[in-house]
């Protein structure tokens, strides 16, 4: 079992999120889960050859699904709006890391 951790800030609040991947098709699928006193965050990355660029370039697909947990899921609808900008920021930095333009 891999463990991995990090530590995000979600809507003002620190969360501390560990990691373990539960399922791996290397090298092109990978599901994790992380849970912290929040929040579960079920997570799946898929990787696959461009349609239009064959060899020279990688299609990512990354799905979250964040599950408020708790009395938390009263406030669902806030923390959607909070996680789809921390999806958005995601996105742009994993694109700028990678030298790739983002799709969505």
């Amino acid at each position: 079992k891999l463990l991995v951790g990090g530590v995000r800030q979600i809507a003002g609040r620190r969360i501390e999120m560990i990691y373990a991947v539960t399922q791996l098709d290397a090298p092109h699928r990978v599901v994790f889960r992380g849970e912290s006193d929040a929040v579960i965050s079920e997570d799946e990355i898929l990787v696959a050859p461009h349609p239009t660029r064959g060899d020279e370039a990688s299609l990512l697909t990354w799905d979250a699904r964040l599950t408020p947990k708790g009395l938390l899921w009263l406030s669902d609808p806030i923390l959607h709006v909070a996680f789809q900008w921390i999806g958005r920021k995601a996105l742009h930095g994993l694109a700028r890391a990678l030298g790739a333009k983002p799709s969505a």
